[in-house]
């Protein structure tokens, strides 16, 4: 057998955000930061108290809390834009496997150029690391946190494409359990089945190996 598993995002579990996050950031060493999430935890006031908190310590803070639950690239292109016009150095990406997805489009055009349709459509090689991304998953079904993928919805040809590369992945993934517990309990429940199906896919897969099947009998 012949298999290759690479992961080299930093993983925070168990601590709350409020204390996690900051410490995670004052590593990667960078000042403006831009907070990416989505309108129903913008609503809740978590976009906020997060942005707040991490002011209050120094950074300077942007969000953008408009990702739509199948992002579009007109959302990676309204994101990019306030990333550019505030000349951030790094992404954190708080909510679920669409907001992930969408802080990696937005680092990789930032660091890389073009546009999105250059990668998801003409094979358009990434040749630099995307900008830090922190990912701060709210969901337990998407994985996007530690893949090397970013899932995006192109409402010109109708399709969804992934695209690809090791320099996709996030610089490192905050997971505090205590932010799925508002999660409504049939979001909760779909994410759960959505985490058994990626266990199920990669127990049967063909690029299966010694290491991913123990996660996924985990």
């Amino acid at each position: 057998m012949e298999f290759d598993f690479y992961s080299p995002v930093e993983l925070v579990f168990g601590r709350p955000v409020g204390k996690a996050l900051p410490v995670v950031l004052a590593g990667i060493g960078v000042e403006r930061i831009l907070l990416l999430s989505d309108a129903g935890l913008d609503a809740i006031g978590l976009v906020g108290q997060i942005a707040g908190s991490l002011s209050a310590e120094g950074w300077q803070v942007s969000t953008f809390a408009q990702v739509q639950s199948n992002p579009t690239v007109g959302d990676v292109e309204a994101a990019l834009a306030l990333a550019r016009e505030v000349d951030v150095q790094a992404l954190v990406a708080l909510g679920g496997g669409s907001v992930i997805d969408v802080g990696k489009a937005v680092g990789l055009l930032v660091t890389n150029g073009g546009r999105f349709a250059d990668y998801q459509w003409q094979g358009r090689p990434i040749t630099r690391p995307i900008l830090p991304l922190v990912a701060v998953p709210t969901t337990a079904g998407t994985g996007s946190e530690v893949t090397k993928v970013t899932v995006i919805e192109d409402k010109e040809t109708r399709f969804k494409k992934g695209v690809l590369s090791p320099h996709l992945f996030a610089r490192a993934a905050v997971l505090d359990p205590a932010l799925t517990v508002s999660l409504p309990a049939h979001l909760t429940a779909a994410t759960g089945v959505d985490a058994f199906g990626h266990a199920l896919e990669a127990f049967v897969g063909r690029r299966a190996s010694p290491i991913t099947d123990a996660l996924a009998l985990d």
